[in-house]
């Protein structure tokens, strides 16, 4: 097989993603391919399995061979590096840090970093907590968790992080309100002094809210009008975050086995 023939043979499996069955002229037409070129490619795919043709409609569907692959990157993936070329190409497009913050508890727990190209940078320790109130950040998640979970955490103590953290129940579920209807957060100071905190929440298949992505960075370079810039990029990366997630097909309960 050329190169040039084993290209043709991906591409064809991406049209796959577009519509689930597809008939051998219809593929052929959409491909700008001959008749006998795609056939003779869906007719390799089919003898290995990885292709199969409707008995009832006739036209060709992905096979189960697909699912044993799938079965393998979900048992072996990591989570972290699953994301981590998005975290990158945020942090290069924005200058800035970005990390990731899983939900757990009533907590927030940084578990990935990309580091701002800026020679004066915010860090962010992999494996450390705050507590859900506190900064863009955790505040998003818990804008998304059930009424009774939200009600639980704002009756107990509520830490101060900063001098800056909101720490008043009333201000917190207006803050909470105010970023579930917007579909994003943003704070500063309350997680760290002199820190802009943007964040976005990420959800599991079940649409149950799973952590965060943010991006932070000193006051002095995110000034209110650059943060319209800066939350343009970052729901355009959580967009293809999400997506790459969703296509996973897993619960929180499954994904935290991969962190």
């Amino acid at each position: 097989m050329s190169l040039k023939t084993l290209d043709k043979a991906l591409e064809l499996l991406e049209y796959f993603k577009k519509k689930p069955s597809w008939g051998v002229r219809e593929l052929a037409k959409e491909m700008e391919l001959s008749l006998t070129v795609t056939h003779r490619l869906l007719a390799t795919y089919k003898n290995h399995g990885y292709i199969i043709q409707n008995s009832e409609t006739q036209r060709y569907e992905l096979g189960v061979k697909f699912l044993e692959f799938s079965s393998l990157l979900k048992d072996k993936f990591k989570f972290t590096d699953f994301l981590a070329p998005n975290m990158e190409k945020l942090a290069k497009e924005t200058a800035e840090t970005i990390f990731l913050t899983w939900l757990d508890g009533s907590e927030g727990v940084s578990i990935a970093v990309a580091e701002s190209s800026q020679s004066i940078k915010v860090a962010f320790d992999i494996g450390k907590r705050k507590p859900l109130h506190s900064g863009a950040s955790n505040r998003i998640i818990l804008a998304y968790l059930p009424e009774d979970e939200q009600n639980k955490i704002l009756g107990g103590e509520l830490e101060r992080v900063t001098k800056y953290t909101m720490t008043d129940p009333e201000e917190l579920r207006k803050s909470l309100v105010d970023m579930r209807r917007q579909g994003w957060g943003y704070t500063l100071g309350e997680a760290t002094l002199d820190v802009v905190g943007i964040a976005v929440p990420l959800f599991d298949c079940s649409n149950r809210v799973i952590g965060s992505l943010a991006v932070a960075g000193p006051v002095y370079r995110i000034p209110e009008k650059k943060v319209t810039e800066i939350l343009e990029a970052l729901l355009k990366e959580k967009e293809a975050v999400q997506s790459k997630i969703d296509e996973l097909g897993l619960t929180y309960t499954q994904l935290k086995k991969h962190l």
